[in-house]
């Protein structure tokens, strides 16, 4: 009697909860009402197609109609592959025969909806008979959101209902004070003839004969005092009005302030082994009320606050041999990764039942019980088909757990990473809520160093309107309308601005700024970095490299000097010889006509046209040039250069040859960044010169798309392959110091660069020197 009144308990307690759910043949009223009503999503299933549903399951899909579903199969609103790994199509076919072989079942299920999003659902599939066809009927149960223990009430609720229709005798629940029936089960109905619906109107004095009435309550009464348990031969009126005697075995249930009754009819007028039946019912009640009780054991562990997965794991094995037939012979093990828990004097036999866990679709661990001893034979070995069901719903639910564990000790972890970096980054981090009307951003939270670097209190911070009020943009229009840009847009934006400090100090910093949404509010989390410093030092720099570049200038127009002289002392000396013969002849009155006097002075002028020339090749050089991009003819340039550097390397004894190069091949650059390079180059070459035989620069061009190649190969011996890794360090030569500077090519390698050009040499020692220049045709 006490795994009755348990049942009536549980029975009553999810009944009341899910509204009585599905209790008797399709197309009785009552079912038919619910199955229309009912906040579950409901199907019928036949030959393994929905053929029904209610309106909630036409919601849960987002269908528009039973049009849309009916002649489906369950794989064809599902994902292609569950959990598991395993295809849809396949597993739905096998989880609909194990509800056709053994009543009914129950599983996880990843369902799809019209939309296309993937859900979790728990499936209730159970075996029924409809005009002479086998059907099943389905109820889906969205558990996205679910606790755990709702999960395990919905499992409960439907393994009782299957177990109660499955019974040989009829189960029914009667409320004491109006003595009607709120329950019952089918074989009760088959019993006394009555559909579901109608018993429900019915008080339980209907169903025996008007002469027995008095006996009949009276056996009640004293079953509703607990004075009697079984009430034997009572006779019972069927809907046609016959009659057969039943014993009943009865007990009150209390909830709350309202009592009931259930009773159990078996019909003593079947030839059958009663006793041996009703002994087999109870052991399988008893065997399934075990099983309830250890998978909500395992909910109730998995939902005690602050458990790590290793403590599921190690309480839920302790629990597990209590489920089995043979509990005092049963041992238990989990295996997660390499970490094994298990009862107390586990050992392996050859009676064992075996179930994998999985966590996010990988085979994680096993879920393992043996007998200690071997048992007579049952559905599989000593083991029952309800049992391994059992063994692989702990498997799932230890998954899901572990899955859900992790997933939070991550969390946490990251949490707390977060926050570590929040609190102690060097940059400034904060939160502000963003209007897109006023585009001001108001401070939600920030760290400590953001608040160092504005130089104003916390309390000022969050005070302010907008803080944008201490920030100056480049462009603050155009910025305000970038900030509503990329936050509708939901993309990161940054930039360089400045910092109005509470002392009045500017402090420059670069920005990050990424938008996101919060409940319906817009935000944006800043990275700011002072980069107050750095430009300070790039602009150090920068005056340190105008000063190199200048001193490079000066010390080519300090090289330039003596072949300029030896250039200027030629046709000067011939213009003061002819202007002093001139003269003396003047004085002596030797000259015998003008017209060789003036022959002379032309002679002279034309000398002194030759000087005018290179004072102007020289300060066409020394000019500073424009800053300004343009379009600069390489073959011009060279042909320039050469011309001002003829003499230094007429001395040099170096033949410069640039005939190859295309009269038209020309760039968008700065002029005087590319006059500068080549300048340092050609002289480069002159310099390695030793002026003791002639020597031969030779200088050619490639087009390379979308790039302009320019080569200078000399002969004067090369340089050492120690010396070429350091070529382009500043102040490093191989020449003597009068002569160089090492200045030269560290100018020209970062003018290349910041023209996004490049420089590189080869050298054979003792042979040539190969540096090869790419300049791109735009900048």
């Amino acid at each position: 009697m006490i795994c009755y009144g348990i049942v009536a308990y549980m029975i009553f307690f999810l009944l009341k909860q899910y509204k009585i759910g599905m209790l008797n043949l399709m197309g009785e009223n009552r079912y038919t009402t619910f199955f229309t009503n009912s906040t579950d999503a409901m199907f019928i299933i036949e030959d393994y197609r929905f053929v029904d549903c209610n309106t909630s399951a036409m919601a849960m899909l987002g269908c528009g109609g039973k049009e849309e579903m009916i002649n489906l199969h369950p794989w064809q609103l599902s994902p292609e592959f569950q959990g598991d790994g395993k295809k849809s199509y396949g597993k739905a076919v096998e989880m609909m025969d194990v509800a056709y072989a053994h009543g009914s079942h129950c599983f996880k299920w990843d369902h799809r909806r019209k939309n296309g999003q993937v859900f979790p659902v728990e499936v209730s599939l159970t075996d029924v008979s409809q005009n002479g066809k086998k059907v099943l009927y389905a109820v889906w149960r969205d558990i996205s959101c679910r606790k755990p223990p709702e999960k395990e009430l919905f499992a409960a609720k439907d393994g009782l209902e299957t177990v109660l229709d499955a019974l040989a005798d009829g189960v029914v629940m009667i409320e004491i004070e109006s003595g009607k029936v709120v329950y019952c089960n089918h074989r009760f109905c088959q019993m006394l003839g009555y559909s579901a619906s109608e018993i429900g109107h019915l008080t339980y004095t209907a169903f025996h004969p008007e002469p027995d009435l008095t006996y009949v309550i009276e056996q009640f009464e004293k079953q509703m005092k607990n004075e009697l348990t079984l009430a034997q031969k009572i006779p019972v009126k069927r809907k046609d009005g016959s009659i057969f005697y039943a014993d009943i075995n009865a007990s009150p249930v209390e909830l709350g302030t309202t009592r009931w009754m259930l009773g159990v009819f078996r019909d003593m007028t079947e030839n059958k082994q009663l006793t041996d039946e009703i002994a087999q019912q109870r052991h399988t009640l008893g065997e399934r009320v075990k099983e309830l009780q250890c998978l909500y054991g395992i909910t109730e562990i998995i939902g005690t606050p602050d458990i790590s997965f290793q403590e599921v794991l190690q309480k839920s094995v302790a629990i597990m041999p209590s489920a089995w037939q043979y509990p005092e012979d049963t041992c238990a093990r989990i295996t997660f990764e390499k970490e094994v828990y298990k009862t107390n004097a586990f050992k392996t036999t050859k009676w064992s039942q075996v179930a994998d866990i999985y966590v996010f679709g990988e085979k994680s661990g096993t879920v393992e019980i043996c007998y200690l001893e071997g048992k007579r034979g049952a559905d599989e070995g000593p083991f029952l088909k309800e049992e391994r069901a059992l063994i692989e719903s702990i498997a799932v639910k230890l998954g899901s757990a572990i899955e859900r564990k992790q997933f939070e000790e991550l969390l946490k972890e990251k949490r707390e990473q977060l926050e570590l970096i929040f609190k102690h980054s060097s940059d400034g981090i904060n939160i502000a809520e963003f209007d897109l009307q006023s585009r001001k951003r108001r401070l939600v939270m920030a760290n400590d160093r953001y608040v160092q670097m504005s130089g104003r209190s916390r309390k000022d911070l969050m005070e302010v309107e907008s803080l944008d009020d201490f920030v100056t943009y480049p462009a603050v229009t155009d910025l305000y309308h970038r900030q509503g840009c990329f936050v509708e847009e939901s993309r990161t934006c940054s930039g360089v601005a400045s910092w109005i400090r509470a002392d009045g100090k500017e402090n420059y910093y670069e920005w990050t700024a990424s938008p996101f949404e919060h409940e319906g509010k817009k935000y944006i989390i800043g990275i700011d970095r002072d980069v107050t410093q750095q430009k300070q030092a790039a602009a150090e720099i920068k005056t340190h490299h105008d000063k190199m570049l200048h001193l490079e200038r000066l010390s080519s127009i300090g090289m330039l000097t003596a072949g300029i002289a030896h250039q200027l002392s030629q046709p000067l000396t011939v213009a003061h010889m002819l202007l002093q013969e001139t003269l003396e002849n003047c004085k002596s009155h030797k000259i015998e006509s003008c017209h060789d006097a003036m022959e002379d002075l032309a002679e002279v002028l034309h000398e002194l046209s030759n000087v005018t020339d290179i004072c102007q090749q020289l300060r066409e050089y020394s000019h500073t040039a424009s800053t300004a991009v343009e379009t600069v003819n390489l073959s011009e340039v060279l042909i320039k250069i050469i011309k001002v550097l003829s003499s230094n390397a007429q001395l040099s004894k170096i033949k410069m040859t640039a005939g190859t190069i295309d009269s038209g091949l020309s760039i968008e650059a700065h002029k005087g960044d590319v006059e500068q390079v080549l300048f340092i180059l050609i002289q480069n070459a002159i310099q390695a010169a030793d002026g003791k035989k002639w020597r031969e620069l030779v200088i050619s061009s490639a087009l390379i798309d979308p790039c302009v190649q320019l080569t200078f190969r000399d002969n004067c011996g090369g340089i050492k392959q120690a010396d070429l890794k350091r070529i382009f360090d500043p102040f490093f030569t191989t020449k003597p110091r009068e002569i160089g500077t090492g200045l030269g090519l560290p100018i020209a390698k970062r003018i290349l660069d910041r023209l996004q050009g490049t420089i590189s040499v080869d050298s054979k020692p003792g042979k040539d020197t190969l540096f090869t220049v790419v300049f791109p045709t735009k900048l």
